[in-house]
């Protein structure tokens, strides 16, 4: 992994600045990446040349959804979103939790709490 890193960084456009940080991916100038400088340099070209009318925050939703839909715990989505507390995660995006069918599910309570205390009277 080293050795294709350097590698990149000597094919890098960039390679001629490598100032006092000798970052792999730095800016146009040289400077450390961030946030703006990913969504000017990368982002919102991808989404003028595909045409598409989305923002950043539209992926995260989506992929918190799409997390959630595909079964993982509202604690493991949440420690992935970032957010502070699971009752963020589930204000926000608790409709996207799979929803058993409800009828079926107390039906189930029912026989598990008052079919068992019933007496065999057939004997």
């Amino acid at each position: 992994m080293v050795r294709e890193l350097k590698e990149w960084r000597i094919r890098s456009r960039t390679a001629c600045l490598k100032g006092p940080l000798n970052l792999v991916f730095p800016t146009k100038v040289g400077t450390p990446r961030n946030h703006s400088n990913n969504m000017k340099d990368f982002f919102w070209p991808l989404r003028k040349n595909l045409g598409l009318d989305l923002r950043w925050h539209d992926l995260r939703h989506y992929a918190i959804s799409c997390w959630l839909r595909q079964g993982y715990t509202i604690k493991e989505a949440q420690t992935f979103a970032g957010h502070a507390s699971a009752q963020m995660t589930i204000d926000r995006y608790g409709h996207y939790l799979p929803k058993g069918d409800l009828h079926s599910g107390m039906n189930q309570i029912f026989r598990s709490v008052f079919m068992q205390h019933q007496c065999d009277t057939s004997e």
